[in-house]
């Protein structure tokens, strides 16, 4: 399948585009830049400035380090130390019902444990597309154990057939499709959109993950520069 311009969303842990976030202990600053009232005046806005942003540089390569991060755990189309993979949805629910079977499964990525708050990255991805959504596929079952290692076997036969990536029915949102891109030089027009923040609370008697819109305080603009933190 040809792909002109497809809009994808991505939720990418916000600590990792935005590393101004601090991790605080107390009075005691375990990561991340000192807290500076300045800097926030000087970078205060409306929120809907910050909705939809076109980013580059800096940004756009810690968007793309997906590719790299990838190699290190254990995907649907790739596995440790394969070829990296940049993996998004078509709509921001089927990229939330994701996330949120990764952190309420123990078959879910361990590094979702530690990660709740996400920021949406919309991006435009363009290529040949292997089509499967209207396969019957083991690879497309909610079942890892299954679905992975076939997977992994369509992936590799793809980038030997030349194919820019994969399109797919989502296993984790009943309408949802998912695409998981090969090469970088398919992805364009990267964009910042709303943060989101994962809550664990309980029902029937199981753990499960509900999500915040976020509208920071600090962007919030206020009369003259002051500001609500």
């Amino acid at each position: 399948m040809e792909l002109t311009r497809q809009t994808t969303v991505r939720l990418i842990p916000a600590a990792i585009l935005q590393p101004r976030i601090r991790l605080v202990d107390g009075d005691r600053l375990i990561t991340g830049p000192a807290f500076s009232l300045s800097n926030i005046t000087e970078e205060a806005a409306s929120p809907s400035e910050h909705i939809n942003v076109p980013v580059e540089g800096v940004i756009a390569q810690r968007v793309l380090y997906s590719f790299e991060a990838s190699r290190q755990q254990l995907n649907r189309f790739n596995a440790p130390g394969d070829d990296g993979v940049y993996y998004a949805g078509t709509t921001l629910p089927a990229s939330i019902a994701e996330i949120q079977w990764h952190l309420e499964n123990p078959a879910g990525a361990p590094q979702f444990d530690r990660t709740r708050a996400y920021r949406a990255v919309l991006a435009d991805l363009r290529g040949t597309f292997l089509d499967l959504r209207r396969a019957d596929s083991p690879a497309l079952v909610p079942d890892t154990a299954t679905s992975y290692p076939e997977g992994r076997r369509i992936a590799k036969s793809a980038r030997e057939g030349g194919w820019d990536g994969i399109i797919y029915p989502s296993a984790r949102h009943v309408e949802g499709v998912c695409l998981a891109a090969f090469d970088r030089r398919s992805i364009s027009s990267i964009r910042l959109g709303q943060m989101l923040a994962f809550e664990p609370y309980e029902r029937d008697g199981q753990m499960r993950y509900g999500y915040r819109n976020i509208i920071p305080q600090h962007l919030v603009r206020t009369q003259g520069r002051s500001l609500t933190l």
